[in-house]
């Protein structure tokens, strides 16, 4: 304990307090202790140069090939018009070998004009060219896709490991059309310029009738004017089918009411995401002289009614694959489960297309590596509203899951729910069948049980409204009048901020 003493009174190790000690470090004969000297640091190695944008221009290009859908030219005569339009001005004079990128904030889409078809590109697509950003697109825009047999761009690879969900209109209300042939316009009437014909015998979904006039449905198909006059009536589409890639849906995945807007035509706080909202298809159903021109299918359709749906192929195969996997998930497979085996109790498939005739109806279609894996079917729907600060939306959008199956193990449900939400509606509710694992996934989601006779409910369900679309209020009793009815229980999700627990399926029963 001193540097004179003998004798020590302490050894190292023990539970006697100290506050200073000392080691004798030679003795007489040899050393006691030895210096260890801690081994040299190692001389760090130059980090090699970061590859940022700037030092390699070609890593935005390489991720945005890998996580965008993009197309290249092909050819020297295409060019960026203003209008669907040949005629119309070139904005901008595309090169062979340049790529063309639709805007990160919306989807590209495809028109068809007299049997031409037209990509859209929005304002902020750009162009790139000789290894750097050529062009930003300051204009709405159309590129030709072909012209006399010979393509002018072509479609890139779609990333393989990025889920692709297309959006299509259900098939509306069934007519017949009457006569041997009825035009189609872009508006209700016939000084326009006709988009498309229809033929006798021809069953179209209807949306809506003013006066003399039908609206068809969206996404409605129609037969070419050029094949028909050649004999041949190709099936062609009024309007593109909406796609939409996974990182497109994040992009859009916010919850933030600031982004909520009213829409002028049917004062909806939704956000619409259409192609074009102001894309309409228009045919006379009823000429000067009272003669019937389309009619009425009888409810339900016959099996001749159903065959003469004038479908596209596009539209046909995105319908009868998401009706087939809800019919085998839902019903096949839970056969004795939830029907104690009985087969009579299931509905056949033909009921399930039945749903697609409602002209609220929309359909979910989701692939990956170009591989269907799952859907759904859901209807959007008007609830009344009112606005905190007195003027404001009349109507909410809500949108009403009635079918969503996936395939085992391709996680296709989580993508159609983060589509659904990136829609901006004002809630987003089910009726799960008494699966466990359905319950589960549902309230993973965030989905939560309400019971319209709770109190707490209907006010919790106020007040979530209001939060979250930030000044619109919407009564939960008020939704459940519009939804399909149903002995199931309802779920619902408003936004991720109200995330409650999940419970156990035998707290429904």
């Amino acid at each position: 304990t001193s540097a004179e003493a003998k004798t020590p009174r302490l050894v190292l190790g023990s539970q006697e307090d100290i506050t200073e000690a000392f080691l004798l470090k030679q003795s007489e004969e040899h050393d006691i202790i030895k210096r260890i000297d801690p081994p040299p640091k190692p001389v760090a190695k130059p980090k090699p140069r970061e590859r940022t944008v700037e030092h390699d221009p070609h890593i935005e290009l390489r991720r945005r090939l890998a996580t965008e859908d993009y197309w290249t030219v092909v050819g020297n005569d295409a060019a960026v018009r203003a209008s669907r339009s040949e005629d119309s001005r070139a904005d901008v004079a595309l090169r062979s070998d340049d790529i063309l990128f639709t805007s990160r904030e919306e989807s590209f889409a495809l028109w068809h004009d007299h049997d031409q078809e037209w990509l859209m590109l929005p304002i902020g697509a750009q162009v790139y060219r000789d290894d750097k950003w050529y062009h930003n697109i300051q204009a709405q825009g159309f590129v030709l896709l072909e012209a006399d047999s010979r393509k002018r761009i072509q479609r890139g690879r779609e990333p393989d490991t990025t889920a692709v969900m297309r959006v299509v209109a259900g098939f509306g209300e069934p007519w017949v059309v009457e006569q041997d042939q009825v035009m189609a316009y872009p508006q209700p009437s016939v000084e326009c310029t006709p988009v498309g014909t229809l033929l006798r015998g021809d069953v179209v979904g209807i949306k809506r009738r003013v006066g003399a006039w039908v609206e068809l449905a969206c996404d409605a198909d129609l037969r070419s004017l050029a094949t028909v006059a050649g004999g041949h009536g190709a099936v062609v589409s009024a309007s593109s089918v909406r796609r939409f890639t996974e990182l497109e849906v994040r992009s859009r995945f916010l919850d933030d009411a600031a982004r909520w807007a009213a829409s002028a035509r049917s004062n909806d706080v939704r956000q619409v995401v259409r192609g074009d909202p102001n894309q309409h298809t228009w045919v006379l159903a009823e000429d000067a002289t009272s003669r019937q021109l389309l009619l009425r299918c009888p409810s339900p359709p016959d099996s001749a009614a159903q065959s003469a749906r004038l479908l596209g192929e596009e539209r046909r195969d995105v319908y009868r694959e998401v009706l087939q996997l809800c019919h085998q998930r839902i019903y096949l497979e839970n056969l004795k489960g939830l029907w104690e085996g009985d087969a009579s109790k299931l509905p056949p498939l033909e009921a399930l297309e039945a749903k697609l005739f409602d002209e609220r109806c929309k359909v979910v279609h989701v692939s990956k590596e170009g591989r269907f894996c799952g859907g759904a079917v859901i209807k959007e729907l008007s609830v009344k509203a009112t606005h905190t600060q007195g003027a404001g939306p009349s109507q909410a959008s809500i949108c009403y899951i009635d079918m969503c199956a996936t395939k085992p193990g391709s996680h296709a449900g989580a993508d159609i729910f983060e589509l659904l939400v990136s829609m901006k509606y004002a809630c987003i509710a089910c009726h799960p069948i008494l699966l466990q694992s359905t319950v589960s996934f549902w309230q993973s989601r965030g989905m939560r049980r309400f019971d319209v006779t709770s109190e707490k409910d209907c006010d919790d369900f106020r007040k979530q409204v209001l939060e979250h679309t930030g000044g619109i209020t919407c009564g939960l009793s008020d939704v459940q009048d519009c939804l399909p009815s149903s002995k199931l229980p309802l779920f619902v999700f408003v936004s991720e901020l109200f995330v409650k627990p999940r419970a156990r399926i035998s707290d429904m029963l």
